[in-house]
């Protein structure tokens, strides 16, 4: 039996008060007793429900609903919670300041000598490409994605996913200062990257916004 992700180290997710019924289950997961702490292994058809813990081993991937977990490399650990739980941070009311830091460290990138973002990994391995093409296939919102105007989105090479409360949720292939700041600008909303392949980010922008003419 493959042993349990480290359950110190949790996501929080939150959800409503009807359960969830796990409609894909790949790899194993499996719902950590609260009080005991121990596992019981998890199948299609079982019901998750909030105020849970789930646990995934690496690689596994559970859908329940619209909840999507996943093992990640190492197994990882997930809980429900209420909807009202936590708030995105930072919030709308915080992009003023953000964009002002954006601008600031644009301006101090000659003595830098690199764009601190530049060094974000991609996804690499297979399974990770995977992973990441279906997430962004599998959330695209396009009333949600075309809140960013097509030309930034071809300009910089950005497609938004989805919209969680305050924060977008923008596909890109590549990441930068002047990237996130014109992004962020356009959508007045803080960014949260999902790196992706080139030739998907291509295909998101024709699902979203047709053919470039």
């Amino acid at each position: 039996m493959p042993t349990l992700p480290d359950t110190t180290i949790v996501n929080l997710h939150r959800t409503s008060s009807s359960p969830l019924c796990i409609a894909r289950l790949e790899g194993i997961a499996w719902r950590i007793s609260e009080d005991t702490n121990e596992a019981q292994e998890l199948r299609i058809g079982d019901q998750i429900s909030r105020g849970e813990t789930v646990a995934l081993a690496p690689q596994a991937v559970l859908e329940a609903g619209s909840l999507r977990l996943l093992g990640g490399s190492k197994g990882q650990t997930h809980s429900l919670v209420k909807e009202g739980v936590f708030r995105p941070n930072p919030s709308r009311s915080d992009v003023p300041r953000l964009l002002l830091q954006l601008a600031q460290i644009e301006e101090q990138m000659s003595s830098l000598g690199e764009d601190p973002l530049a060094v974000r990994e991609g996804p690499e391995t297979a399974f990770e490409r995977a992973a990441s093409a279906d997430f962004a296939r599998c959330n695209l919102v396009p009333q949600a994605a075309r809140e960013l105007p097509e030309e930034v989105a071809r300009q910089e090479g950005a497609v938004c996913l989805f919209v969680n409360e305050d924060t977008a949720f923008v596909a890109m292939s590549d990441l930068s200062v002047p990237k996130l700041r014109a992004v962020m600008e356009a959508l007045e909303r803080p960014i949260n990257p999902h790196m992706i392949e080139a030739d998907l980010l291509e295909e998101l922008l024709e699902r979203v916004y047709g053919l470039a003419s």
